[in-house]
């Protein structure tokens, strides 16, 4: 199965050259163990960019939108570690979102993915959904290489709570309304016909009802699950 849980936390940064070693480490050895552990965090995904910016991208899966305001998690985020503190105020560019699952096609995991953050138009947002939903997640899939296609909307109760790490951070932005996540067998698929058909600027998946749309391909460093974590 491709997807996991039924919300998601999404985390794009870059960071600063002479912390990159240390904030690498920092993730695999500390990070996505204290997050995994924390009940209701299914399963992280670490990316790194073949494809715009910002370097790197983290696909949290939960439970559930309530995860990511629980007592627990609270607490973690009000208590970072050392490291976390030496870590945290070398990232820049930093965007992070809340997001519930609206619809998920295909059912293939990739080492190779593309988060779509899309600003739907003005007052199409229950268009956006709609169409999604009923054909353009299920036409992505028929892409050759595309092995699945997600649909996430925002979440913002679920992270507007400015904890220690937020303020450890310091400025973070906020993704636009939509997210759709897709997993590919490589990076290199954005580049198909198909693809740029579908979501060119005059494509079914853009034309009268997104507005903006931020296009970013990335390669899989590391993943984590619950299970694996305890």
């Amino acid at each position: 199965m491709a997807i996991l849980g039924q919300a998601a936390l999404g985390f794009w940064t870059d960071i600063v050259p002479e912390a990159e070693e240390d904030f690498n480490r920092w993730y695999v050895e500390q990070h996505f163990p204290e997050r995994l552990a924390v009940p209701g965090f299914l399963r992280g995904r670490r990316y790194l960019s073949a494809r715009g910016a910002p370097k790197y991208f983290t696909l949290y899966e939960t439970e559930g939108a309530q995860v990511l305001r629980s007592p627990v998690y609270m607490e973690r985020l009000n208590n970072p570690t050392e490291w976390t503190r030496r870590v945290l105020p070398n990232m820049r560019n930093a965007i992070r979102n809340a997001f519930r699952l609206l619809h998920s096609a295909g059912s293939a995991g990739g080492r190779a993915s593309v988060a779509l953050r899309i600003d739907p138009a003005a007052d199409r947002e229950e268009e956006l959904r709609r169409r999604y939903q009923g054909e353009i997640l299920a036409e992505l899939t028929r892409i050759p290489g595309v092995l699945s296609a997600t649909l996430y909307e925002a979440e913002p109760v679920a992270t507007g709570v400015i904890t220690e790490e937020r303020k450890l951070v310091g400025a973070v932005g906020t993704a636009p309304p939509f997210l759709c996540f897709c997993e590919l067998e490589d990076p290199d698929v954005v580049d198909h016909s198909a693809w740029r058909t579908l979501l060119g600027p005059n494509g079914p998946a853009r034309k009268g009802i997104a507005g903006e749309v931020t296009e970013n391909a990335y390669r899989l460093m590391h993943s984590l699950s619950h299970s694996v974590s305890r």
